[in-house]
């Protein structure tokens, strides 16, 4: 993953070079995943989305016989070339590389979560597929098509339109599922509006020396930290008013900006 600040320089190179590769990567063994579960510094090569409407579920194993399932949301889910991959893979092996994934584990076991972010490689021209490949022929079976796993088509139900009078003292554990509709006018905006988080976790970052420390006590990672949104503003409607805290890409879509462009403005 590459992070970009406001000090990034991009060049632009009209002539790539012979030698330039065509995919830039580094392979994870399927039996090492686990090491990664909800580490958000590496993408590993969102579930993120809270209200994701598409999904689509994707078993692979390696020459060894160990195996994942590849989880994609939301766009990533339609634009995946299953039926043509199932249909080719009746006869021949397919080796995909997904590349922006994040490793979750749920009940069920670890999965790659792959949002937006998410890329895969279907028979790529490099060495360790062409290797795959050589190895998979021989012990080769037919792709499996799954009707359940292989749904794209989770349509959410329409959220429930209301006023704020109403769900302002809704028990949150007993309505956590339901979705509600609440058109509202921003009536304030506290001054504080990010902080420094951690970048594995993102819990509050605090100065350790020349660097900065995690105070999640489950985390404690000490590293650089990521300026991140913490918007506290109050809304209402004419039933009543109510306080909100906007964090990350949730505030950023009411901001437009992504915070450190803001801060270092």
């Amino acid at each position: 993953m590459i992070g970009l600040t406001s000090w990034t320089e991009i060049d632009e190179i009209v002539e790539i070079p012979p030698a330039f590769p065509v995919l830039a990567y580094s392979l994870t063994p399927i039996e090492q995943i686990h090491s990664r579960v909800n580490d958000k510094e590496y993408y590993t090569g969102s579930k993120g989305q809270q209200t994701a409407s598409m999904k689509r579920t994707i078993s692979i194993c390696n020459a060894g016989g160990a195996s994942v399932n590849v989880v994609l949301w939301g766009g990533q889910a339609t634009l995946f070339p299953a039926e043509q991959l199932c249909k080719d893979g009746q006869t021949s092996p397919q080796i995909v590389v997904f590349v922006g994934t994040l490793v979750k584990k749920y009940a069920d076991g670890l999965c790659l979560s792959g949002g937006s972010p998410c890329k895969w490689y279907i028979n790529p021209d490099i060495p360790e597929a062409k290797m795959l490949m050589a190895r998979a022929r021989s012990v080769h079976k037919p792709i499996k098509w799954n009707e359940i796993l292989a749904s794209s088509c989770l349509v959410a139900p329409a959220a429930e339109e209301q006023k704020v009078s109403y769900i302002k003292y809704l028990h949150p554990f007993e309505n956590k599922r339901k979705e509600f509709l609440v058109p509202v006018t921003i009536k304030k905006i506290d001054k504080k509006w990010w902080y420094n988080s951690c970048r594995k976790c993102t819990h509050t970052a605090e100065h350790h020396g020349d660097t900065y420390k995690c105070i999640n006590p489950d985390c404690s990672t000490i590293g650089t930290s990521t300026q991140r949104y913490k918007l506290f503003l109050t809304a209402g409607d004419e039933t009543g008013d109510i306080d909100f805290i906007l964090f990350g890409c949730i505030a950023q879509r009411l901001v437009k900006r992504p915070a450190d462009i803001l801060i270092y403005s």
